[in-house]
């Protein structure tokens, strides 16, 4: 596995600044043989099943011929194969439809906000396409409609969905030690991307997707996905200040006091704050995953009434210092004290161990995610 990102040698536009999402599509070698590169043509079938969509993409459920995808899952990956022999995959496709103009000179701040967003997400991908707990990015290219091409990229498709959805859904039958399993999946996916210099941005239970796995030990395995808001200095790209989710920042984000970007002079102890950031919202996702995929912010876990985000967030802005620290171990006590299967005891008991050590207001004081990984594996392993 590389530790450093390959360089992008990306031009920019030259009157925005920006580098062009269409060059950049075009200029597929970059990823090599492992990633599919489609030309100007309509990829999947008429009977895509639309998803969903956010900001920067709209997401489909396609099918495609197994042949045309270069990257095949590892052995222990259950594979999502049709009766045809085509490949079940995720389609997304960004929302920004290009002109020739636009494609060199976007100018608008929504669609430079979304060439970022698209650029971002395929450069980490491609990265980390033989990790096991990052999602694979398995082809990209341009779709044309109205004569204007449309960016898209194919990713693995996950029919458990993220792994908020399958909590809820598998609850209660979903045991501590499946827990664990996947919350250590996530944090040897964010250790990667740290030790790459990589800050993921918006670490949460629904940015992690759940895949079926032919391990004898484990039936189900977690990967990291969406990376638009993914933090890392690579050439020709703006750099970024963290973003995140407001109710799962972390407090020097959530009340503003460091808003300094990445490529200010400090920026070797802003990447380490802003590493600290991700395991806060780690912290959060181990708590929710506790939780079976329900807010840790909902009534029954911090006896607050059912509000809007405004009224939790302002909540969570009048805690005292370590102030989720404290409420985090109030609800974990009650849950363990509630738990009959003894065989789980071990296994939860270290989740909730780990929780409030990622709460902690003073971010170096956190753990990082090579000691969350020891914690979640080691600990297991000597038991």
């Amino acid at each position: 596995m590389r530790t450093a990102l390959h360089p992008l040698n990306t031009r920019k536009s030259a009157q925005s600044g920006q580098p062009s999402l269409l060059q950049y599509f075009r200029w597929v070698p970059f990823f090599g043989s492992a990633v599919r590169a489609f030309g100007e043509e309509k990829l999947g079938d008429v009977d895509d099943m639309f998803l969903g969509e956010g900001a920067t993409y709209q997401v489909w459920r396609s099918k495609i011929p197994s042949r045309e995808v270069r990257q095949r899952p590892p052995q222990w990956q259950a594979e999502e194969l049709t009766e045809s022999d085509k490949r079940v995959v995720a389609l997304k496709k960004a929302k920004i439809a290009l002109s020739a103009s636009e494609a060199d000179c976007p100018g608008d701040p929504i669609m430079e906000n979304g060439f970022d967003v698209v650029l971002r997400e395929l450069v980490v991908t491609h990265h980390f396409s033989a990790h096991p707990n990052v999602i694979s990015l398995l082809a990209l290219g341009l779709e044309m409609i109205e004569d204007r091409p449309q960016p898209y990229v194919v990713f693995e498709y996950s029919s458990l969905g993220t792994l908020q959805s399958y909590l809820k859904r598998c609850s209660p039958s979903s045991s501590a030690t499946e827990k664990r399993g996947l919350c250590a999946d996530v944090a040897q996916g964010l250790r990667a991307l740290h030790q790459a210099g990589i800050v993921h941005g918006d670490v949460k239970v629904e940015n992690a997707l759940v895949f079926r796995c032919n391990l004898a030990s484990r039936a189900v395995v977690a990967k990291l996905s969406d990376f638009g808001a993914s933090v890392f200095p690579v050439p020709d790209l703006p750099d970024l200040p963290y973003s995140g989710t407001p109710l799962l920042n972390a407090p020097e984000i959530r009340l503003n006091t460091s808003d300094a970007s990445v490529g200010e002079p400090d920026e070797e102890a802003l990447k380490v704050r802003y590493k600290r950031c991700d395991i806060f919202s780690f912290g959060l996702l181990v708590w929710e995953v506790v939780l079976d995929g329900r807010r840790y912010v909902d009534e029954l876990t911090l006896g607050i009434a059912a509000g809007t985000d405004q009224d939790r967030l302002a909540f969570l802005n009048t805690l005292p210092a370590n102030g989720l620290v404290g409420k985090s171990s109030e609800s974990l006590a009650l849950l363990q004290n509630h738990q009959e299967d003894n065989d789980n005891r071990p296994n939860l008991s270290i989740l909730c161990s780990i929780i409030p050590s990622c709460l902690s207001d003073d971010p170096l004081e956190r753990p990082s995610a090579e000691d969350l990984c020891h914690a979640l594996t080691d600990a297991v392993s000597q038991q």
